[in-house]
């Protein structure tokens, strides 16, 4: 990593600390107030909850007495600042779209914080129903600077932080089979979006809202599934878990979004990918 590269990381590394400390600052006190009132809490205490990079959103552990019973929420916000950070960030993502001549799909900017977390309750709510292992939603509420998404809190670690076996691969995809069965599309797959349980239960979190041709937008998440997970395994075993799950011309159908997900994908192993895929009858 060259001097630039390394002082943009450390910059954005500091603004994730400063968006953290200056969340708990301005909305703690009043998401207390919220899960008192509306949750009946006696007791509640605001903690950090870290499964990856939050420049969006940041997820705080409420962990409290219930009449007398141990609960444990998990509280996502989106400040002012993180809906600006997410304009970018949607507006970086569809210029790319536009570079590689991906036409028919598209992020949509959101007007307010809690647009934002309306649309993931939304997600949520209809993953649920298609028996999808995603945090149950307890409801959005306004707050003054922003918006808060309250929602079951499961117990994990990012699939980034663990070594992936094959079954946790299958798992991913079996997860990622049932929201293209159902019609969802995530839009955001990376491995940081998926918790992993003490169980090895594998849990979706997060959502981007991608508009468009619906069977477009799922092939974008069946290939941001490949080609994140072959960061972490070989892409040989990744491409070979896919094919339980799909189809060769599903697969076949993805390829196209190959050479434009995750830049940290070694040539050697999107070369693997396109071969595989390719030949598959």
């Amino acid at each position: 990593m060259d001097d630039s590269s390394g002082t943009r990381t450390r910059t954005r590394e500091l603004s994730t600390t400063t968006h953290l400390s200056m969340t708990i600052d301005a909305c703690g006190k009043e998401i207390e107030t919220l899960l008192k009132t509306d949750f009946h809490f006696d007791t509640v205490q605001v903690v950090p909850f870290s499964a990856g990079a939050h420049w969006v959103s940041i997820p705080l552990k409420m962990a409290g007495r219930v009449r007398g019973t141990d609960r444990v929420l998990l509280a996502k916000v989106v400040t002012d600042e993180g809906v600006r950070t997410h304009r970018e960030i949607v507006t970086r993502k569809n210029a790319r779209f536009m570079r590689h001549a991906i036409l028919d799909l598209s992020y949509e900017e959101s007007e307010t914080a809690y647009d934002i977390l309306q649309r993931e309750e939304d997600f949520l709510e209809e993953s649920r129903e298609a028996n999808i292992f995603v945090p149950a939603p307890r409801g959005v509420y306004q707050l003054t600077a922003g918006a808060v998404l309250m929602m079951e809190f499961v117990d994990g670690v990012s699939l980034q932080r663990v070594t992936l076996k094959e079954r946790d691969i299958g798992k991913v995809f079996e997860i990622v089979k049932q929201l293209r069965v159902h019609g969802l599309v995530h839009g955001d797959i990376r491995r940081d979006n998926f918790l992993v349980t003490a169980g090895r239960e594998v849990c979706l979190v997060d959502y981007l809202y991608l508009a468009g041709a619906v069977e477009r937008a799922m092939s974008y998440d069946l290939m941001s599934t490949v080609c994140h997970l072959s960061l972490s395994a070989e892409a040989s075993v990744v491409v070979n878990a896919a094919c339980t799950f799909f189809s060769a011309a599903e697969l076949q159908d993805a390829l196209p979004f190959l050479n434009f997900i995750t830049r940290r994908l070694p040539h050697q192993k999107r070369d693997q990918i396109l071969e595989m895929v390719s030949a598959l009858p």
